[in-house]
């Protein structure tokens, strides 16, 4: 038996392969009997494309429960109503994958569908606070990198921004310098972080491939 059945053998894995099975139906059914066949791919991909799973779902693991509800009726109410689609034209450009994972995004079809009221404007208004907040961006987030953090600290008056370098999204979760500068911050956190040289030592290392 090779690697890869075994793998796929996994009572987790088997409980993935029908957890998808089980979303698509239920995302299809929600949507509406009454539309057009054609949704049933958008369905299935909404379920299993790698791109709403690293960034949106909260489903990117055995570990997770179905939580596609909670997930749209918020998206939908919160977010969805305030997007402009020409803004995100023009800032996707040319860029195909940009264009694919954000201009067209399924989510906004969903949401014609998906029955909330919107939410008061004022759900996307800056926030004005003097709470100190440290804010951690890793290099490679493309959901919140350090541009957008320091869009959303403007407003704060007392924040620190820090880039993560050679990290991704799950800055906390994957890095140990970043959780020490944080534990030492948050014991006097009207101030900016006491050290952060630990960063520095972070690089991105790629490692060929080994030939046959």
């Amino acid at each position: 038996m090779s690697a890869r059945r075994r793998r796929y053998d996994r009572p987790g894995a088997w409980v993935r392969r029908v957890a998808i099975r089980l979303a698509v139906r239920l995302i299809h059914q929600v949507l509406g009997s009454a539309t057009s066949s054609s949704l049933q791919p958008i369905a299935a991909r909404m379920a299993t494309d790698q791109t709403y799973c690293d960034g949106y779902q909260p489903k990117c693991d055995d570990l997770h429960q179905l939580t596609e509800g909670a997930y749209y009726s918020i998206l939908c109410r919160d977010i969805q109503p305030f997007t402009n689609r020409r803004a995100l034209a023009k800032l996707a450009g040319h860029d195909s994958a940009y264009v694919e994972a954000f201009v067209h995004d399924v989510d906004l079809d969903v949401c014609a569908r998906w029955q909330v009221c919107p939410a008061d404007p004022s759900v996307v208004s800056p926030v004005h606070t003097n709470v100190p907040t440290l804010m951690f961006a890793g290099q490679f987030d493309p959901f919140g990198a350090l541009p957008v953090a320091r869009q959303a600290a403007a407003t704060f008056s007392r924040a620190w921004t820090e880039q993560v370098p050679s990290i991704g999204h799950n800055v906390l979760g994957e890095d140990e310098c970043s959780r020490s500068i944080r534990n030492a911050w948050v014991d006097t956190p009207t101030s900016p972080p006491a050290s952060t040289n630990c960063l520095s030592t972070l690089h991105l290392t790629f490692i060929p491939l080994a030939t046959p």
